[in-house]
């Protein structure tokens, strides 16, 4: 091989190298790396393998990732309605005055998310599984953290 053919060789890999790491990048942002949001509590229910109350109000749900997920999920439940649901989850008698933990507490850019806000309340901390209640009258707010 010649030194010419050496030389085009080499230019071709390198354009070869940054045209599929642009590539990538474009599609990562474009699909893979999206934020999701809103889903349906059946789909949140398969995703994130926890029930969902059929009281929940005011569902709302991010899902940030790719290869692992996190999800941020809020909803209102009857404050009558809690100590039921929370029984069929892993959080079940695993609640504890406290402030948000560190996940729960991360800031998303959604207005429905405010988790840090206003006085603590009741969170089971299981790492990659975080909850936070707050009680507002009749009202459970419900803040969920899940890591898939």
């Amino acid at each position: 091989m010649s030194q010419a053919e050496k030389s085009v060789s080499g230019k071709l890999v390198v354009v070869l190298l940054v045209g599929g790491s642009l590539l990538f990048v474009l599609l990562y942002q474009r699909f893979l790396g999206r934020p999701h949001e809103n889903f349906t509590r059946n789909e949140l229910e398969t995703q994130i393998g926890l029930p969902l109350p059929p009281e929940a109000r005011e569902l709302h749900s991010l899902r940030y990732g790719f290869d692992r997920k996190a999800y941020y999920i809020r909803f209102d439940l009857p404050a009558d309605r809690l100590s039921s649901w929370l029984g069929r989850t892993s959080f079940a008698g695993k609640l504890s005055p406290g402030a948000a933990p560190e996940r729960l507490a991360t800031p998303i850019d959604r207005t429905w998310w405010n988790p840090t806000s206003g006085a603590g309340g009741e969170i089971a901390d299981e790492g990659d599984r975080q909850l936070l209640v707050r009680s507002e009258g009749k009202l459970a707010r419900v803040y969920l953290f899940i890591l898939k």
